[in-house]
């Protein structure tokens, strides 16, 4: 281990250690332990960093290169390893270490691990560093020294000296240091260096200018200094010399430059003066007099207050103390007033200097520039104008709106033509608002009031004006004109003196105006106002050409909503368009045209691919009728059929027309292609749903009457039989008539069921108990040789329907698999949960996307073909042979979940066997407790009375004589309104109302309904053999109250009738 125990020893004296960061790395590279002066010296505690990699110290710069792995490296091979580097703190800042890196290796002598310490160098490194820059400042100095450089001690032996002084000499190091300092002089130079030498070894320091005399002769004058300096306790002298040729030439130039100076002073037009720091002229040539309109003498000692007027004065001797504080050289333009005349001058100053470089004045030449600024300000104005009418032209050509375009007109005025402010005002009713604007109107603008009622003083103004009368108006002193008295306040404190006001038209009508203010009065020339002129008619015509931009692009704007209603209507509709060109038969095809098809958007059709996208029994009759259209300009509408790129069967509408030149021939044909397969299976549905409203308004009808019939046949069939003794010979007849009439009962039931309209009383269902619970049935039923297998989703939730009828449906559906493999095969019965999404939803009319149980039963029999497949939930439909099958199975099986929200599809082939499968819609009660199954002992009795109403008289007759061999006391009624006087007319109580519901004159709901009013403890059982459309009509729901539904059983209605009585009211 790498860690030490707290205890150790060791372990004591490396966290007591405070100038060295002693910690361990473990094999892989990550900080193992941490001492205290670790802590201190990078900043993290241990918690932080231990646990990190071993590069966490090192620059990232040294990591990219590899050096925290090359380091673990070598002191792995060599055992030890020790560097100095720049390591990192916890902070990113940066220090200098001695890093010593140690193999560490456990007991048995392999590799544990490596010893870190780490000691902060970071001063002595900068101590090296600070030592190493001055030796090589030092150095610098000496090799950039302006001069030569040189040291001798009091004998006057040379002990240094610069690269310079070996140049300047022409002698080189070894001869120098033989050469006496006094050897470098000649003449009388010589003697005077020997004394400022001895001076300066005495005094400490001295200076002398000499000629250096060079080892080939040549004597250069030199400025020398020098200083005594005690240098390893010997005295020297430390001198450098300054080549000074420059200076004398210079010095002589300056006494010839200054005798011509003068001379050119007082020969110039020019103004030339200097002046001391209190402003008082000490110089002044002629033309500075002249501009000045004094005498030279009558200038000099006094300053600018005695030349000028105040306000000038003031300015000039201000810009003379910045000259001189800034001590910099400036020029400048100024106008002043001398002797009552205004000038424009060109003045440039510099200080002035004594012979110690100090400033103590200021010396100036200045140009009357009176005449050229004129012209200047002229020219000026004119470039800036045509620079305005140039920028306004391009804003015309491209702004894309009014407002646009007179913010750009106002901000071109400004920045442009120098107006102070610029404003475009809009003519809206009866005054005129401000739109956009651009300058310093220093509050103008929040006073202003432009009335364009001309009885109001307000529209009288040159803004009024211009755009009341359609011309440019100007006003050249605007704090004295009539016209602007309403504006003089405000214009005096916003500084506008002068204006103009051009109007701005569209389609010959004044919409706008711009308006403009100068500070100066006068300011509107004659030229000025035509050139400005010249920029409305720009605007005016960009103003047309918004009212026409504007036209074109609500135009345009309608011609797109009308082609996106076009597009919605070809994409909601399913319609494509088409074109072909007979010259070359080119052919094409809208993008909706290509969607419909399956087709990509980039997909280019020829001719005969669109010929071949027909099922070939349609490709002659497409072919036919185009060449009728471009042959006989003959139009054509076809219902086709075609397939799409993806094998897709689509019915489609084909709509054509020729297209003509000009000349009137056809040149090519064009149309519509419409996917109607929805309609076309609408349509099928349909005539499909008429057919089975037909049948079961047909079976609903028959129903009712045979369920009348067959409730006295078999109402009276099974109470004889159960007299009859065993060896009676009528019991046997009896019996044919009982099963006869069950038979007839049960195809009642079908007919009903596959027209929907049965009587439900629906609950929830867990379709696995129904499958489960009916497991042992099927299995007899289907056969020995036919394997039988679940597979139940333990999942799913319950579905409401009628449990009878869901077994009725499973049944059904596993008689017809059984059927469908006479040599044996295998049947699987499945439940799960699916979810059906709208896609799906949307090709199964009256069905809901969600999610939905799924009981599917499938077979390995001979399978159906698609004939067979589209008849088989038709009613009385059979592919059995004579006297083998009634033809309502399936369709039962497809009434059945209909009248539950469901679906029935089908999958089969010919060969492979069926797969039929049953969508109930999920719901998320609770499943329904089963109900108890009846007693199956004899009829029960009660003494009760009973008022038994009942349209049809034998089915009376029968129900009376039950009910009477039942011991209960019952009144008759023919209808509704016979029962409401038997009730009113009874003193005693009556227990039970047993009715029928749809019955003439008064209907067994309202019956009830009349007889509760007075009898509130009556109960209510009705009876019915109509379909369940009909008993909802006439308000009663068997799920709601107490029904029988036709044809019944004595016994059925004995219990049923006893149940109601028994039961909670």
């Amino acid at each position: 281990s790498l860690a030490h125990h707290a205890a150790d020893p060791f372990r004591l004296l490396v966290e007591s250690v405070a100038d060295y960061a002693i910690y361990m790395v473990d094999p892989a590279g990550l900080v193992a332990s941490w001492n205290p002066a670790a802590e201190r010296i990078y900043g993290y505690r241990a918690e932080e960093i231990i646990g990190r990699p071993f590069g966490v110290f090192y620059p990232p710069e040294d990591v990219v290169a590899g050096m925290a792995e090359d380091a673990r490296q070598r002191a792995l091979a060599a055992g030890h390893y020790e560097f100095e580097c720049t390591r990192v703190r916890k902070d990113a800042s940066r220090f200098w270490a001695v890093v010593s890196i140690s193999d560490l290796k456990d007991y048995f002598g392999n590799h544990a691990g490596f010893s870190v310490v780490t000691r902060d160098i970071t001063e002595r490194k900068e101590a090296e560093e600070a030592v190493r820059r001055e030796r090589d400042l030092s150095a610098a100095t000496l090799a950039s020294l302006p001069g030569v450089y040189y040291m001798y001690d009091e004998a006057g032996h040379f002990l240094r000296w610069n690269r310079l002084f070996e140049v300047v000499t022409g002698y080189s190091a070894e001869e120098i240091a033989t050469l006496h300092p006094l050897e470098l002089f000649g003449g009388a130079d010589k003697k005077r260096v020997a004394e400022r030498i001895e001076a300066v070894f005495r005094t400490g320091q001295g200076e002398v200018e000499a000629d250096f005399v060079a080892k080939s002769g040549m004597r250069t004058p030199y400025y020398f200094t020098g200083v005594r300096a005690e240098i390893d306790g010997q005295r020297c002298l430390l001198g450098m010399g300054i080549d000074i040729t420059a200076q004398r030439l210079a010095h002589e130039e300056l006494q010839r430059t200054g005798d011509l100076l003068r001379a050119v002073a007082e020969g110039v037009s020019d103004a030339i003066f200097v002046k001391d720091r209190a402003g008082r002229y000490l110089l002044m040539n002629q033309a500075a007099a002249n501009f000045v309109g004094k005498s030279i003498e009558e200038v000099l000692g006094q300053d600018d207050t005695a030349l000028f007027d105040a306000a000038d004065a003031g300015h000039v001797m201000e810009r003379d103390r910045q000259v001189m504080e800034s001590q910099l050289v400036e020029t400048v333009e100024e106008e002043l007033t001398a002797a009552g005349v205004k000038r424009a001058y060109l003045t440039t100053k510099a200080p002035y200097r004594d012979s110690d470089g100090k400033v103590i004045g200021v010396l100036g030449i200045s140009r009357e520039v009176t005449d050229r600024k004129l012209v200047e300000v002229a020219l000026r104005i004119r470039n800036d104008l045509y620079a305005m009418l140039s920028r306004t032209n391009r804003a015309v050509s491209r702004c894309t709106s009014s407002e646009e375009l007179y913010r750009e007109l106002c901000a071109i005025a400004v920045e442009t033509g120098r107006f102070q402010f610029a404003w475009v005002g809009e003519a809206v009713g009866e005054r005129v608002n401000c739109v956009a604007s651009a300058g310093n109107d220093n509050g103008y603008m929040d006073h202003l009031v432009i009335s364009l009622d001309q009885e109001d003083p307000r529209s009288r103004g040159p803004t009024g004006r211009a755009v009341l009368t359609g011309e440019s108006f100007v006003v050249n002193d605007f704090l004295a004109s009539p016209m602007t008295a309403l504006w003089h306040e405000h214009a005096k404190r916003s500084g506008f003196a002068a204006s103009a006001s051009f109007p701005l038209k569209e389609e010959g009508r004044v919409v706008a105006v711009l308006t403009l203010y100068a500070a100066v009065p006068g300011f509107f020339t004659d030229e000025m106002v035509a050139t400005l002129s010249e920029i409305t008619p720009s605007v005016s015509f960009a103003l047309d050409g918004f009212v026409h931009e504007r036209q074109r692009a609500r135009a345009e704007e309608r011609l797109e909503q009308s082609r996106a209603l076009v597009r919605v209507a070809s994409r909601v509709g399913r319609m494509g368009a088409w074109a072909v060109e007979l010259e070359g038969l080119r052919v094409i095809w809208s993008e909706e045209l290509l969607a419909i098809l399956e087709l990509s958007p980039e997909h280019s059709p020829d001719f005969e691919f669109g010929i071949n996208i027909y099922l070939p029994q349609y490709r002659p009759i497409v072919r036919e009728v185009f060449s009728k259209c471009v042959e006989e300009g003959t139009p054509f509408e076809r219902e086709v059929q075609c397939l799409t790129a993806t094998g897709r069967s689509l019915w489609v509408r084909v709509i054509g027309e020729p297209v003509r030149n000009g000349e009137g021939a056809i040149i090519g044909a064009r149309g519509a292609f419409q996917d109607i397969s929805d309609r076309r299976q609408l349509e099928l549905q349909f005539r499909q749903a008429q057919k089975m409203e037909a049948v079961g308004r047909l079976a609903a009808g028959v129903a009712h009457d045979f369920n009348n019939l067959l409730t006295v046949i078999n109402g009276y069939s099974d109470p004889s039989f159960v007299e009859l003794a065993p060896d009676d010979p009528s019991r046997e007849l009896l019996s044919e008539i009982h099963s006869a009439g069950q038979r007839a009962e049960g195809l009642t039931r079908q007919l009903l069921a596959f027209s929907r309209q049965q009587v439900l009383e629906p609950r929830v269902l867990n379709l696995n108990a129904i499958v489960s619970d009916t497991e042992k049935i099927l299995r007899r039923l289907i056969g020995e040789d036919v394997v039988f297998v679940t597979n139940l989703d333990r999942t799913v939730g319950g579905v409401k329907a009628d449990p009878g009828q869901v077994e009725q449906v499973l049944m059904n559906l596993v008689v017809n698999a059984r059927d469908a493999m006479p040599m044996g095969g295998r049947l699987t019965i499945e439940t799960q949960v699916v979810h059906l999404d709208e896609s799906y939803c949307r090709r199964v009319p009256d069905l809901d996307p969600g999610d939905y149980v799924l009981l599917a039963v499938s077979d390995t029999g001979c399978g159906m073909d698609d004939a067979t497949q589209a008849k088989i939930f038709e009613p009385f439909f059979t592919t059995k042979g004579q006297g083998k099958g009634t033809g309502l199975g399936l369709a039962t099986v497809h009434g059945i979940v209909k009248q539950s929200r469901g679906h029935v599809a089908v999958y089969s082939e010919v060969g492979q066997g069926s797969t039929f499968k049953v969508y109930l819609p999920q719901v998320s009660d609770p499943f329904s407790a089963a109900r108890p199954n009846a007693p199956l002992a004899g009829m029960p009795s009660g003494t009760e009375t009973v008022l038994l109403v009942e349209d049809e008289g034998a089915v009376r007759t029968l129900a009376c004589h039950i009910l009477r061999r039942c011991g209960y006391r019952v009144m008759e009624a023919a209808d509704g309104q016979d029962a409401v006087r038997l009730a009113e007319s009874e003193a005693g109580p009556i227990h039970l109302l047993v009715s029928d519901v749809v019955m003439p004159f008064l209907g067994g709901r309202a019956l009830a309904e009349r007889i509760a009013a007075t009898r509130p403890d009556c109960r209510v059982l009705f009876l019915s053999g109509y379909t369940d459309d009909a008993v909802i009509r006439h308000g009663v729901l068997e799920a709601e109250c107490a029904f029988l539904q036709k044809p019944f059983s004595a016994s059925s209605l004995a219990l049923k009738v006893r149940s109601v009585l028994d039961g909670p009211s």
